[in-house]
C-alpha cells in the first residue's frame, strides 16, 4: 500500500515540474455578441514567450515576462489563466483558446467582411454620381422651365 501511495506521489510531482507557462501557448479569440473582435496568439521563440496581439495586423510581438507561473507585459498587465486553461484574462477582456482551423476560418470570414465593404463602398460611389447626376438633370430642366416661363410673360 505503501508503494502505491508513493507512485501516485511520484506521478502527481511529475506532472506538476512541467513548464508552468506551456498552457498559454496558442491561439486565443477575443468576441462581444458572438462576432471576433480580436484574435491573438502566444508562442514560444527559443527562452522567449511572444504575444503577438492581433494576429491580423502586422507589427511585431512582444516579450512577454515569466512571473511566479504567470506571464506578464511590461511587467504591467499579468495574463491570467483559467484553471482549464481555456480562458485567458488579458487587458480586462476574457480570451477563449481557439484552434489553427478556427484562426483560419476567422481569416477567411474577415476577408469575405473586406471585400463585401469594397464592394459596398463602389456601389455608394456609383450611386452617389447617378444621383449628382439626376440633380444636375433636374436644375437643368428646371432652370429651361424657368427661362420658357419667363419668355411667355413678356410676350
Amino acid at each position: 500500500m505503501k508503494i502505491f501511495k508513493l507512485m501516485i506521489l511520484v506521478f502527481m510531482l511529475a506532472g506538476c515540474s512541467g513548464d508552468p507557462y506551456e498552457n498559454y501557448l496558442g491561439y486565443w479569440e477575443y468576441q462581444i455578441d458572438g462576432v471576433t473582435k480580436r484574435a491573438m496568439s502566444i508562442k514560444k521563440d527559443g527562452d522567449s514567450i511572444l504575444l503577438d496581439r492581433n494576429i491580423f495586423n502586422k507589427r511585431k510581438p512582444d516579450v512577454l515576462t515569466k512571473m511566479d507561473g504567470q506571464l506578464s507585459l511590461h511587467g504591467m498587465v499579468t495574463l491570467g489563466l483559467s484553471k482549464d486553461g481555456e480562458s485567458l484574462h488579458y487587458d480586462r477582456k476574457t480570451y477563449n483558446r481557439i484552434s489553427e482551423k478556427r484562426v483560419s476560418e476567422i481569416t477567411i470570414e474577415r476577408g469575405e467582411k473586406k471585400a463585401r465593404a469594397k464592394k459596398e463602398a463602389e456601389l455608394a460611389k456609383i450611386l452617389r454620381n447617378k444621383n449628382k447626376k439626376l440633380c444636375e438633370i433636374k436644375k437643368k430642366k428646371k432652370k429651361k422651365k424657368h427661362k420658357t416661363k419667363k419668355k411667355k410673360k413678356k410676350n
